[in-house]
Parts: structure tokens; C-alpha cells; sequence
């Protein structure tokens, strides 16, 4: 029996959730996603080899295209899936290329970079929700595991021993109570929403095929190289190793982090203020229009500002409540609140902007304003005011007159993903925009990291 325990939630980040803690992992359920070009069906219901701690095991390849010399390093961490929603003490690192896993036990600055990939070695991935892939050259990487079990992130912008590491990650779940004929599905996603370093590819195979993330040879390149072009705020985004060659761009949020001196940040803690005032100061004249489901049920809201806060009415829908969203640039001191432009950016909305007690209804709204924020589809036009918007031809266009609002960071990752998909903000899975793929009944998948 497990004695697994629950946990209260964390802050979103912006990819999957793990059952109703939302400990910024993964569950698949309720996630609109591509899934790539069908394959000829597969038989179905595969077997699957165990390791130590009975998990199923899956073949996993790592394929290093990069150019780069030295050795890559490999750490790959996960939930125990019977401890999916209580995750404190259940997580385990794969400690060799068999797919064994070890607990991991709190303590500072560890490191779980436990297989060391010189060539295409096979590995076996363990059955294991909330997975990390973390993929670094040349060292290992290090963090440390509070007394709660639960490891921090490697981060790309704190000023530690991993900072000049080249590094990055996937995020994947495999989904599936190990029993015949339950559903079996693995799920992975290629995320840039705290950063970029990487050009990686991942390819599921399963009952069908799926591909996401990159597929252009200097990808890297490409992106890096766009971004230090955009000028000043963006090209500051874009960081160097210590021998002055770029290693990575991270988001506008995290670039609000890290300090330029002189009390100066990287990226403009209020760059987003004029737009977010713009929004308000339109929508107190024009009506917001929000219609979504939950379940088989429709529910309608309009919107509009009064008295500084961004109030929706139901306009659909048995028994719903008035959501009421607070303006960002104003409303906030949140423990770790640095600005109304960061929480955007950071998609916070649905947390710090809504009053308690927010309902179900009030995060989607957050959820949908937050994506438009990101794609600078408010307060354009009355062909825009919807929510959620899914004009893809308007994403990442338009911005009132003087005011900066549109998200290059997020619009230069998109043009250099495959079919335009990535996760460049946590909202980025509205209207099916993200990197996010699947397969049922997997068999095998392929990280791979491309040319550059």
C-alpha cells in the first residue's frame, strides 16, 4: 500500500499539472495536443520488461547531432506514479542506462546527471509521472532537494554552477495504471518557457507516430541569432558562456531576474505596463466576449473594466458566478511579486489577479486573457475581442500605437519550431498552440538533439 500523502499546490509552469497538486509536471488528461502524422496501427498492447522497483520500462534513445565535444550527460527524474497527486518524498532519479531508479534524498547541491551518453547508447525509461530529461555537455548538473523531497529546478538564470553549462530539458509523462487494457499513454512536450539552449526533437512511437519540438538543421543558431538582431530590450535576453560565445536566451520573466547593475535588470520590469493599461483602458469602452466549456456545459461570459477592475458577467450557462480579474500593474504584493509585466509574462494571472475565492470559471478566463496578453490580440479590434482567441494569423502582430506589446521572444520561437508549435509562455497550450504530443501504447521515443 502507499503511503503517499497529499501536498498543497505549486505555482503553475506553465506545462502539464500532476492530478490536482499542479506540481508543474505532467498529467495528459484534458490537454488538446498534435500528434503528428498517423502511422500504419501497431499490434496492439505491448509487454513491457520491469526494473528495480517494478516499474515498466520503455526504449528510449538518445541521439547527440549537436557537433559539440565532451560528453554529454543525462539525468532523468520522476514521480512515483502511485504518488502522482502527493509527490513529497516519491521522487526518483534513473541511475543507469537499465532504467533502475534511486530515490532522491534531501540534501544541497546534488547532482542526479547519473548516465554519461558517448555515443547512441539505448536507455530504458521507467514508467514515471512528472519526468524530467535533463540533457547537459561537457558536466553535470546540480540542485538541491529540500527536506519536502521535492527537487528544485535546474534553473537557466540563477547565478550558480550550472549557469555557463550548456544544458536543457524535456518534460514527459507515461500515463497508465500498468494494468491490460486500461488506457496507456505517453505524453511529452519540449518546452521554452523559462528558456532556450537546445534544438531538440522528440519523436514517440506508439500506436501511432508524433514528432514535436525542432526539425531544422541550426535551429540554435537561428533562434539565437534572431533574437540578438530584435535589439534592445530582447537581444539582452540572449546570454553568454564565460569564453563570450552564446549559451543560451531566457524568457522575459526570468530576464527581469537577473541583474545588469546599477540596479538595472536584463529585461525592463515594466515593459509590458503601457500595454496592460492600454487593455483595461480599451476594454472599459469595448466588451470582452468569453465562451468555453466545461464538460459537455457552455459557458458564456462578456466582459468589460469598471472602476479599474476587468469584471466578466455570465452571459450562458446555469449557476455561474461573475469572475472579476484586478489590473495587474496595480493590484498586487504577492511574495514574490516584482511587477504587473512579470506576472504576465509569467502567466500568473489566475493566481495573483484573481480575488479570492476564484472559481474554476475565473482561472480559464485568466488562462484565455493571459495567452491573448502574450499575443498581443487585446484591445485591437472587435474582430479580436474573443476569448479564447485562436486567429493564428494575428498572433504576435499587432500593438496599439507607442506601446510595446508584442512577445518576440515568444513569436521568434514559434517561426523556427516545427509546424509553428512550441511552449514559449505558460499559456502557449491555448488553441492548441504548444509543442505537445502523444502516442497510446508506446513503444519506443527518440530525444534528439539537432545540428548547430
Amino acid at each position: 500500500m502507499s503511503n503517499c500523502q497529499p501536498i498543497d499546490p505549486m505555482h503553475r509552469r506553465g506545462f502539464f499539472k500532476v492530478g490536482a497538486a499542479g506540481l508543474g509536471g505532467l498529467a495528459v488528461s484534458g490537454l488538446t495536443h498534435y500528434s503528428g502524422q498517423a502511422a500504419e496501427p501497431l499490434p496492439a498492447a505491448p509487454t513491457y520488461p520491469t526494473n528495480n522497483k517494478g516499474l515498466q520500462l520503455l526504449d528510449f534513445e538518445v541521439v547527440n547531432q549537436s557537433g559539440v565535444e565532451g560528453p554529454l550527460y543525462v539525468w532523468i527524474q520522476g514521480v512515483d506514479p502511485a504518488c502522482a497527486t502527493a509527490s513529497e518524498h516519491h521522487y526518483y532519479y534513473v541511475s543507469d542506462v537499465d532504467g533502475n531508479v534511486t530515490p532522491m534524498k534531501p540534501g544541497p547541491r546534488q547532482t542526479f546527471s547519473a548516465i554519461k551518453i558517448e555515443g547512441a547508447p539505448k536507455i530504458r525509461l521507467p514508467r514515471l509521472a512528472a519526468i524530467r530529461v535533463y540533457l547537459s555537455f561537457g558536466k553535470p548538473l546540480f540542485t538541491d532537494v529540500p527536506e519536502r523531497g521535492i527537487p528544485n529546478s535546474v534553473a537557466y538564470w540563477l547565478p550558480d554552477e550550472n549557469f555557463h553549462t550548456l544544458f536543457d530539458f524535456a518534460e514527459l509523462t507515461w500515463d497508465w495504471d500498468g494494468q491490460p487494457g486500461s488506457a496507456n499513454t505517453l505524453g511529452g512536450n519540449l518546452t521554452q518557457l523559462d528558456g532556450f539552449a537546445l534544438p531538440l526533437k522528440l519523436d514517440l512511437v506508439g500506436d501511432t507516430q508524433a514528432t514535436g519540438g525542432f526539425q531544422a538543421a541550426n535551429a540554435r543558431n537561428n533562434i539565437l541569432a534572431a533574437i540578438a538582431k530584435l535589439g534592445d530590450p530582447w537581444a539582452k535576453l540572449v546570454v553568454f558562456d564565460e569564453n563570450n560565445r552564446p549559451l543560451r536566451a531566457v524568457s522575459p520573466y526570468h530576464g527581469m531576474e537577473i541583474s545588469a547593475g546599477d540596479q538595472q535588470w536584463l529585461f525592463p520590469r515594466d515593459q509590458l505596463a503601457d500595454y496592460i493599461n492600454h487593455v483595461w483602458d480599451y476594454y472599459a469602452h469595448n466588451t470582452l466576449n468569453v465562451s468555453f466549456k466545461i464538460g459537455p456545459e457552455d459557458h458564456k461570459y462578456q466582459g468589460r473594466v469598471d472602476q479599474g477592475r476587468f469584471v466578466f458577467q455570465p452571459a450562458g450557462g446555469a449557476g455561474l458566478k461573475t469572475v472579476v480579474i484586478q489590473n495587474p500593474n496595480t493590484s498586487f504584493s504577492p511574495r514574490d511579486f516584482l511587477s504587473g509585466s512579470n506576472l504576465v509574462y509569467r502567466c500568473q494571472l489566475d493566481q495573483a489577479a484573481v480575488p479570492a475565492p476564484a472559481t474554476g470559471d475565473a482561472a480559464e478566463i485568466a488562462k484565455y486573457l493571459g495567452a491573448a496578453f502574450m499575443r498581443s490580440t487585446l484591445g485591437i479590434n472587435a474582430q479580436l475581442d474573443t476569448l479564447p482567441c485562436c486567429t493564428e494569423s494575428q498572433f504576435y502582430q499587432n500593438a496599439p500605437q507607442n506601446v510595446q506589446a508584442i512577445n518576440r521572444y515568444a513569436k521568434t520561437i514559434h517561426q523556427h519550431a516545427a509546424d509553428h508549435k512550441a511552449y514559449a509562455f505558460g499559456y502557449d497550450d491555448v488553441c492548441a498552440s504548444s509543442s505537445f504530443v502523444s502516442v497510446q501504447h508506446p513503444r519506443k521515443l527518440t530525444l534528439t538533439i539537432l545540428p548547430f
